[in-house]
């Protein structure tokens, strides 16, 4: 998990050492959920792998995917 690996163990060792944060903004999201609602997960199987989707549909609905995604 990104956000309590990486994020977190870079965040507070860098505050340790060197008395601020290695970067000035970050972008996190939540899970992507399934048509039932379960988080999508390799380990569960319910994850659709982008080139399978590039290949059917073509980029642009990746592109409309992510751009439609709410950051906020």
């Amino acid at each position: 998990d990104q956000h309590r690996g990486w994020f977190h163990s870079s965040l507070l060792t860098a505050c340790a050492m060197y008395g601020r944060a290695p970067y000035r903004g970050l972008l996190t999201h939540g899970f992507t959920v399934d048509g039932q609602g379960r988080k999508m997960s390799k380990s569960v199987g319910n994850v659709v792998a982008p080139q399978q989707v590039s290949e059917k549909m073509g980029a642009e609905i990746i592109r409309l995917w992510c751009a439609a995604t709410d950051y906020s």
